[in-house]
């Protein structure tokens, strides 16, 4: 869950890679990325993983956001 309050937050609804949820992780926002497929989920979350900096900043979920 979001742990800094103050910080700025950053929703990524299609995640894909995380390229743009990592690029604002670096820069200090709290980031919700939101990916359905699968193989892209994987990517991000070994994304993760190699970048501990980033993992009480990035929350990642596996699930689509829309109607």
């Amino acid at each position: 869950m979001l742990e800094n309050r103050t910080a700025h937050l950053m929703i990524d609804a299609g995640g894909n890679h995380g390229t743009y949820g990592f690029y604002a992780a670096a820069l200090n926002y709290c980031v919700c990325i939101f990916e359905i497929l699968l193989d892209y989920w994987i990517v991000i979350q070994e994304s993760t993983r190699l970048n501990p900096e980033f993992s009480n900043r990035v929350n990642l979920y596996s699930f689509g956001v829309g109607n």
